[in-house]
């Protein structure tokens, strides 16, 4: 290889180098690159905030239809409301003095006929009450008859009760002064044998010695000397 195909390659290098330097251009960088999966991400989200965006939409359509009907209702309603209006103001009646006494004649033919029931009422409620207070005062004066009866009931069998006991303190000491004869007829035979034989008990007193009587004798003789 020659000297001068040497300097003839590098020559077209240099140039072919300038060129891609000076070319307009842009190489992208490789940090900007995005990948399958990120455009894919990209195109759902894409898609869910176009569907986000139809939904707000579909939403505010259906808020402006439903304004639009309240608003023809509202204009309606205040079409008829001024017709009617001026159909009342056309039509009013005209209130001359005869009219007027006739309402007022009728007016006060009602409202004696509604005074005239209220005293009706009046009445007969008033008559049902004093005929409810009469009855209770006739049951009250049974009531009443009835507890002195039964007071009076109570104290006949108090005064028979007490009759009964004084018969019974008046027989109590008659019966105590029964006979002997009764007496041992109830007594058992051992209390009939007590009474015959004192000695033979426990109970009976000793007869008086003989020792006990001198003193008595002695004070007898001591006394007849001074009495002379």
């Amino acid at each position: 290889m020659t000297f001068r195909k040497v300097a003839h390659t590098r020559y077209e290098r240099n140039q072919r180098l300038m060129a891609e330097l000076f070319n307009p251009q842009i190489v992208n960088d490789t940090r900007t690159i995005v990948g399958q999966s990120r455009i894919e991400m990209l195109r759902k989200q894409a898609q869910s905030l176009a569907s986000h965006q139809s939904k707000l939409e579909d939403e505010l359509r259906k808020l402006d239809e439903t304004f639009e009907a309240k608003k023809r209702a509202i204009e309606k309603g205040s079409e008829q409301f001024a017709e009617q209006l001026k159909k009342v103001c056309e039509e009013k009646p005209v209130l001359d003095d005869n009219k007027f006494q006739e309402l007022v004649t009728k007016w006060e033919g009602e409202l004696s006929t509604a005074y005239v029931d209220y005293k009706k009422k009046q009445d007969e409620i008033a008559a049902k009450a004093e005929s409810d207070r009469a009855a209770l005062a006739e049951k009250s004066a049974l009531f009443a008859m009835v507890a002195e009866n039964d007071d009076e009931a109570k104290e006949k069998e108090k005064e028979e009760e007490e009759q009964q006991n004084e018969e019974k303190a008046e027989k109590a000491p008659e019966q105590s002064e029964e006979n002997p004869a009764e007496k041992c007829k109830s007594a058992s035979p051992k209390e009939v044998n007590d009474e015959a034989n004192p000695s033979e008990n426990g109970n009976s007193n000793p007869a008086p010695s003989q020792e006990d009587d001198t003193p008595a004798e002695e004070e007898e003789q001591d006394e007849t000397p001074m009495d002379e």
